[in-house]
């Protein structure tokens, strides 16, 4: 599983029948499963850092997988860096709900120079 080891997770997009197919992986990233993804000891918290950063990146970069090389219809990308998430990655600030918290990965703000 390369998304268990290589990276923890992924987004894509391939040209479908009826339009362009977009998509995300989160692998099981539970106890038995055999990945070890993210630096919490809390699974949730893990799942919710990876999600986070894959939904950030389906948004702004979501024909990903249509390019063969850098450009249209490539969305925000940084060829030293690679997609907003990227450059932020593993930098995560907790977001508080009621009486639950919650971790989410920070992206990269072009208008603000820095991870938000």
């Amino acid at each position: 599983h390369l998304s268990c080891s290589a990276f923890c997770g992924y987004h894509s997009s391939f040209a479908g029948p009826r339009g362009n197919i977009y998509y995300s992986v989160i692998p099981d990233m539970g106890a038995t499963s055999g990945c070890n993804c993210g630096s919490s000891r809390s699974v949730l918290t893990n799942v919710l850092a990876i999600a986070s950063h894959e939904l950030i990146e389906g948004l702004t970069n979501p024909a990903v997988g249509l390019v063969k090389k850098i450009g249209a219809p490539l969305g925000w990308y940084d060829v030293l860096n690679g997609e907003v998430a990227d450059v932020c990655n593993a930098a995560r600030k907790t977001i508080v709900l009621g009486s639950k918290s919650y971790a989410v990965e920070l992206a990269w703000s072009n208008a603000d120079r820095r991870c938000i």
